[in-house]
Parts: C-alpha cells; sequence; structure tokens
C-alpha cells in the first residue's frame, strides 16, 4: 500500500462517512508532524514552563482538527499545525500573565496580577509596554535584512512571493531570512 499525501489524509478525515478511515489518518497526520511541531514550539518557548507548553499542544491538536478545512494549501499542513501551536501557547501566555491564581489567597479571585515565574507583579499595561520595548530592541539587533523580510511578512502580511519581488530577491531567499530571523529573535528575546 502506497504513502498517503498530507493531503489525502486531510481529505480522508473531513469525510465524515467514514468514521474509522477518518481517526486512521487523524493519527498518521499527528504521527508524521506533531513530534516537529512540538520540538519547535519547545525550542522556541524553551524558558516557559513545560507543563504550560503540554497545555497548549493538547489545545493546538484540537483546533487543528477543528479547523482542517482551512488548510488553503494542502502541502503546508505542518506549517498550519505549527501556526496554531503557536498561537495556543501565547494564548495560554496571556491567559497566565492575567489571570493566575483564580480564588487563591494571594489576590481576590478574578484579580489581574503577575504571572508566577514573572520575577515582578506588574500592571498589565506596563507588562505590554515592557514586551514592546523587548520586542523592539530586539528588532534593532537583526541585521537590516532579515528585519525587513521579518516585518514584511509578519507585520504588514505580505506573501513569500510579494516579499521576494519587492526586494528583487528569491522566493527561498526569503524562507531562509524568514528562518534566520525567527531564530535569532528567538534568543534575543527574554522569554
Amino acid at each position: 500500500m502506497r504513502r498517503l499525501e498530507d493531503s489525502e489524509l486531510i481529505a480522508i478525515v473531513l469525510d465524515a462517512t467514514c468514521a474509522g478511515e477518518a481517526e486512521r489518518a487523524w493519527d498518521e497526520l499527528l504521527a508524521r508532524h506533531a513530534g516537529a511541531v512540538e520540538g519547535s514550539i519547545r525550542r522556541s518557548f524553551r524558558k516557559l514552563p513545560p507543563s504550560l507548553i503540554d497545555e497548549a499542544l493538547a489545545e493546538a491538536n484540537l483546533k487543528v482538527l477543528l479547523s482542517l478545512a482551512n488548510v488553503r494549501n494542502r502541502g503546508s499542513f505542518r506549517g498550519f499545525f505549527g501556526r496554531i501551536a503557536k498561537n495556543c501557547v501565547l494564548d495560554v501566555l496571556r491567559f497566565q500573565r492575567r489571570w493566575v491564581g483564580l480564588g487563591d489567597d494571594e489576590g481576590e479571585a478574578g484579580e489581574p496580577r503577575a504571572p508566577a515565574w514573572s520575577s515582578e507583579a506588574r500592571s498589565a499595561e506596563e507588562e505590554r509596554a515592557l514586551f514592546r520595548l523587548d520586542v523592539a530592541r530586539a528588532l534593532s539587533k537583526l541585521p537590516p535584512r532579515q528585519r525587513e523580510v521579518l516585518c514584511l511578512f509578519h507585520r504588514d502580511g505580505y506573501k513569500y512571493r510579494e516579499i521576494a519581488a519587492l526586494l528583487g530577491i528569491a522566493v527561498g531567499a526569503v524562507s531562509s531570512t524568514l528562518v534566520a530571523a525567527r531564530r535569532n529573535l528567538a534568543f534575543l528575546l527574554p522569554f
């Protein structure tokens, strides 16, 4: 039996008429990509508690399954899964920063306070300002080309081909520059 492509597995999962086959196809997709996505997330957020990352990855698995029909390019399932996983980690972080300790004795239930892993308690506004400052400092330390490609992609929403055309470089160069910029940011940012 030949190995099915990701796009074929996605089609099987989305086909509600064959539940057993859909479950096997979903398990196969996870077996192919979950390890790489988890490794990437753990490296990117290496300073966070493992339990927080585990919680986010569990949520990501469910969100990916529920939004599988939205995979635009069937060949990019791993990228789709990775983006959702990263957003889930960021969502858990946001939640932790705002609502850690609901109902414990250190504060009123529902009172926002700094996360348990934070060294100082700060207001949410101060946290956002410090976060923006950290990101601005990290971006300023990137090489100009990496900063430009990163901003065009994440801030301005351009696609790889559009960035390549704007800068007069190959699409592959855009991809490798983004990877390098993200890796450098991961080392420069304090979280």
